[in-house]
């Protein structure tokens, strides 16, 4: 899976997506599909001091990584996590129910946003899954 590390002495973070989704079905206003399986991206850090916080926020991407505001609107579910501190070392930001309103090839991505409350150590880390695919409510059944 795609991972990214950042060394930013004397801290460092392995930011990683463990398990992504490949594909679900087309959800809709008035009916929620999750994407098939789970999104989970984990953080593993030496940043232990209780006043820092972690947050990852996920977004819509077209299949070759391109943001648009657009995308946004189709992305439904939690969009946004956050910790306090990083005690265990590796913090788990499960997206469990994640679903999409537009059919097509699509990929998440991932910002990690590391603030401390002085301002001394902050960072801003990005990641792109891989592809997911969205069918419409038809045409999932036969991709089963």
């Amino acid at each position: 899976m795609n991972s990214i590390k950042l060394n930013n002495a004397p801290f460092s973070y392995n930011f990683k997506i463990e398990r992504q989704s490949i594909c679900g079905r087309q959800s809709s206003h008035s009916t929620k599909r999750n994407l098939k399986g789970y999104n989970l991206v984990t953080l593993s850090t030496n940043n232990y001091h209780k006043d820092v916080k972690f947050l990852v926020c996920v977004y819509l991407l077209n299949e070759h990584g391109e943001h648009d505001e657009l995308y946004q609107q189709y992305l439904d579910g939690q969009k946004l996590i956050k910790f306090f501190n990083s005690y265990p070392f590796t913090l788990n930001f499960n997206f469990s129910n994640l679903g999409i309103r537009k059919t097509g090839r699509w990929k998440l991505g991932y910002t990690l946003v590391v603030i401390s409350p002085r301002d001394t150590e902050n960072a801003l880390i990005h990641i792109t899954s891989n592809v997911i695919e969205v069918f419409s409510s038809k045409s999932y059944q036969y991709y089963l």
